[in-house]
């Protein structure tokens, strides 16, 4: 397919950590520096008595911000000759609904400067529709780490974003992305099909996810409701 050219293949390695460290590395060569993606400290983990930031304690009276857009695959399809869940494709419907939501992001201009997808077929392939809609120009990194991750794989993911980007889309699964939202946001939400959520996260640095600050929950959009707005 066309779109194979825009995205970097696949992770592939027998544990999250092997998964883990070649994403660390395709984020560090992205931005051109290997600074906080690499070496021991990487992997570490926050103390489970370490405080969440909240916006009011932050660094300087002003916090710095990050924005994290979490997005739900498009619809898929269980069509004859799939041979297993990581190769489904878009059915129709959701070959609709990803460059949507694409136009939602530009008109609401959330561009992000990073996107990282699954691995999986229906995931990547939302990821560039979704880029190709709203006019993201860069690369589009791919991670096995991605596929059906836990909180914990997805936290690791978000830690290793280089820090001079200041807004992220990552491309996943349910329940991990509704299981964020709720983390991190403190809100359970049904995330739909090719849903998108915006957080904003009280961080000077990606790594601090790990602290698991409390985020600002801006905005939840599903397919139905854009098209409502006439968007589509």
């Amino acid at each position: 397919d066309s779109q194979q050219a825009r995205i970097s293949p696949p992770t592939t390695g027998p544990s999250v950590a092997v998964a883990s460290n070649c994403c660390m590395m395709r984020l560090a060569r992205l931005s051109g520096s290997a600074k906080n993606l690499t070496g021991p400290d990487s992997c570490r983990t926050a103390h489970p008595d370490a405080k969440r930031p909240r916006p009011d304690q932050h660094h300087g009276l002003l916090p710095a911000m990050k924005t994290l857009l979490l997005l739900r695959h498009a619809k898929s399809s269980w069509s004859e000759g799939v041979a297993s869940d990581h190769d489904r494709p878009l059915n129709g419907r959701g070959e609709r609904a990803a460059p949507l939501m694409g136009r939602l992001i530009r008109h609401h201009k959330l561009v992000p400067d990073i996107v990282v997808s699954s691995s999986a077929r229906r995931a990547h392939r939302t990821a560039d529709l979704v880029a190709d809609a709203c006019g993201f120009e860069n690369d589009i990194l791919t991670t096995a780490d991605l596929y059906h991750a836990s909180t914990a794989e997805w936290l690791s993911v978000v830690s290793e974003l280089p820090d001079e980007t200041d807004r992220a889309l990552l491309v996943g699964h349910n329940p991990g992305i509704e299981e964020m939202i709720l983390l991190l946001g403190g809100e359970h939400h049904r995330m739909s099909t090719a849903a998108l959520a915006q957080l904003v996260l009280p961080i000077e640095n990606w790594f601090d996810v790990t602290l698991i600050p409390r985020a600002d929950l801006v905005e939840l959009w599903r397919p139905r409701d854009v098209e409502a707005e006439g968007m589509a």
